[in-house]
């Protein structure tokens, strides 16, 4: 009688510590599951951090463009700027701009056309580091502008444009945003009265850093 006493106790014993190590093991487990948690959430806030800052340091590249175009009745205006660029120092960029203009006006046959083809600097200063960015943009192109009337008249001449104003980039992640830039635009052409005036621009823009430029150009 006393052995089988014995040996419930015994069973009772080895049971209660079973109970007493496995609840210790999930007291672990959870304990480790909240502690990954939170490193994981601290890591999620400062990627978050460095993304939002970034984009716009130094030694960070950019490339993309904007497009102008207005159509209304017989007349087009189409403009295409791509632009490479690089952040001297933190939210200060410079770079080369190319310009690819296109105008018609009046209606075919005697349509009046001129294609334009310019090269040029552009600078531009960015401001805070939130996701949604302003800018202040200068650029100025060395143009080619050829003029066609009809089939029957053209003529080429060169000049200088240049465009001024505010902007505001906004980004969709760590490395495109998407942008709108509304100034003044003005241009002068050897032997014509030069023109200006308001324009807005809509683009977008890839931002990089440097070890993303290498594995981009050399996979």
């Amino acid at each position: 009688m006393e052995s089988a006493v014995s040996c419930f106790r015994h069973q009772e014993l080895g049971i209660e510590t079973t109970f007493i190590s496995s609840g210790m093991q999930l007291v672990f487990r959870c304990f480790n599951q909240i502690l990954f948690m939170k490193q994981f959430l601290s890591f999620l806030l400062l990627v978050s951090g460095f993304a939002a800052n970034a984009q716009t340091e130094s030694g960070n590249y950019l490339m993309g463009g904007n497009l102008q175009l207005n159509t209304s009745g017989h007349n087009t205006v189409i403009q295409l700027d791509p632009t490479v660029g690089y952040f001297f120092v933190d939210n200060f960029a410079g770079g080369l701009n190319l310009n690819l203009g296109y105008t018609k006006v009046g209606e075919s046959p005697n349509a009046a056309q001129s294609s334009t083809l310019g090269l040029g600097p552009f600078i531009r200063y960015y401001v805070g580091s939130a996701n949604v960015r302003p800018f202040l943009d200068v650029d100025g192109n060395f143009s080619s502008k050829k003029n066609k009337i009809g089939s029957d008249y053209s003529t080429t001449s060169t000049g200088i444009t240049y465009f001024v104003g505010p902007g505001a980039a906004f980004f969709l992640n760590r490395n495109v945003a998407l942008e709108g830039l509304v100034g003044y635009q003005h241009a002068a052409y050897k032997n014509q009265i030069g023109s200006g005036g308001f324009a807005f621009k809509l683009g977008f823009q890839v931002y990089l850093n440097r070890t993303e430029v290498n594995t981009v150009t050399n996979p």
